[in-house]
């Protein structure tokens, strides 16, 4: 995919060490193993928002639903194709070109991919091998199965790319600080939402503009009306 690597030039403040001052008395406490691989994962998250927006590259953004649907459908289509030929050789090749589009078409593709531990870079760098790698091979079988009705935000989400984030980091931060995402009453009678603060906050620092706080809440009280 173009445009940037899975991980970029970010600042070092886009990382587990935000959450330090977010931690709760219960907080668990975290392996060196544990804190870097959430570590890891957080700037992987923002640095494909950042990719989605563009990368700071002027007119290229997030897309409409229906384009990315599109581009997930195409990469879904060759799978399929390359598992039934037997992965002949054409299949191969299609498949490759629909995976070589700018990320903010397939950022949704990539946070499902990486969910399932599933790198789509082992099928990229190996699939001209011979015989096909058992790894290229694991790759092609799971973009066979993606669905991209669920995978991608649907209608109504002006910023696909920041619903992908929200849900790729609410489970971090719940697990790191041991609090929910979840917005809740303050002192004042109204409602706060310290991790809708971080989010904006890893977003500044990856140098994007920071999105309405209210926003963020907003999709993480859509998160649980989903479950």
């Amino acid at each position: 995919m173009r445009g940037g690597s899975a991980r970029g030039r970010l600042s070092r403040r886009v990382g587990i060490a935000s959450l330090k001052a977010h931690r709760c008395d219960t907080a668990p406490l975290l392996t060196c193993r544990d804190a870097r691989k959430t570590h890891e994962q957080i700037q992987y998250a923002v640095n494909l928002y950042r990719l989605a927006h563009g990368g700071g590259m002027e007119g290229e953004g997030p897309q409409t639903q229906t384009v990315i649907r599109q581009a997930v459908n195409k990469v879904k289509r060759n799978a399929r194709g390359a598992l039934k030929s037997n992965y002949e050789e054409k299949w191969l090749y299609r498949l490759d070109d629909a995976l070589s589009v700018n990320v903010y078409l397939l950022e949704a593709l990539l946070f499902s991919m990486r969910r399932q531990d599933i790198d789509i870079g082992k099928f990229k760098s190996r699939h001209e091998a011979a015989p096909l790698s058992s790894d290229a091979m694991e790759v092609i079988n799971a973009l066979a199965m993606v669905e991209a009705k669920t995978i991608v935000p649907p209608r109504g989400h002006t910023d696909p790319p920041l619903a992908n984030l929200v849900r790729e980091l609410t489970p971090l931060w719940c697990f790191v600080t041991g609090t929910s995402a979840y917005p809740k009453n303050d002192r004042e009678g109204g409602k706060s939402c310290p991790f809708a603060g971080w989010v904006s906050d890893m977003i500044c620092f990856a140098g994007l503009n920071r999105p309405p706080v209210n926003t963020i809440g907003r999709l993480v009280r859509l998160q649980k009306t989903k479950k």
